[in-house]
């Protein structure tokens, strides 16, 4: 079954007919809880998800998403050793069984002015032979760090040319063990096509370092 994103992406509509784009989504499915909830919170999703989904699916990529959520550090980053500038990159999924979406995650975060940008690109879906097929669509990425906890957003319309896409996306996360992962939960609401869908789901990056 195809998501909102996929459906809008195949729209033979050639105008956005006053398409709004929905409001950025206030939590995710975890909000309100400590950084230790919402670290077993997702490492229970994606523990969860990589149970009842086939093996192979995104060509691995998802096999691989969900065993570095549960090789990441339990505990939460110290603070103190948050500081200056890093960038992450890693992965995001949302969805649930066959109607599932991924994308590439990049962030460039400043511990130091505790901001961060980014950008969520290479967005796919699965067809209904459990095929990946790509999205031409990216998202970007703005966002602040409060102490070890990571929050970030995005409202976009995307013109693919055969219709448009409108979504919202909330992200927060724990950098976790010496900082140098953060995974998290995502929601992402979509519109188009004449569907509008709410996706739950899971990210994960790591420290890129400079050769």
């Amino acid at each position: 079954m195809a998501s909102a994103l996929a459906l809008a992406a195949c729209s033979s509509s050639d105008s956005n007919g006053g398409l709004t784009t929905p409001d950025m989504p206030a939590e995710t499915a975890n909000s309100g809880g400590d950084d230790s909830a919402l670290i077993t919170a997702v490492k229970d999703d994606a523990a969860g998800s990589a149970e009842t989904v086939d093996s192979g699916l995104f060509d691995g990529d998802l096999d691989t998403h969900f065993a570095a959520i549960d090789n990441a550090p339990d505990t939460a980053a110290a603070p103190a050793d948050l500081t200056g500038d890093a960038s992450y990159a890693g992965s995001l999924e949302v969805g649930e069984d066959l109607n599932r979406i991924m994308a590439d995650v990049e962030m460039n975060v400043d511990f130091d002015d505790a901001g961060l940008t980014g950008e969520l690109a290479n967005f796919r879906e699965l067809d209904d032979n459990g095929q990946p097929q790509d999205l031409d669509i990216t998202a970007n990425l703005t966002g602040t760090v409060d102490d070890s906890r990571l929050t970030a957003s995005f409202q976009e319309q995307f013109d693919t040319g055969d219709g448009t896409i409108a979504a919202s996306g909330l992200l927060e996360g724990v950098f976790v063990g010496d900082g140098s992962e953060v995974l998290g939960e995502a929601r992402i609401t979509s519109e188009g096509g004449g569907e509008r869908e709410t996706l739950d789901g899971t990210f994960h990056a790591t420290e890129q370092t400079t050769p």
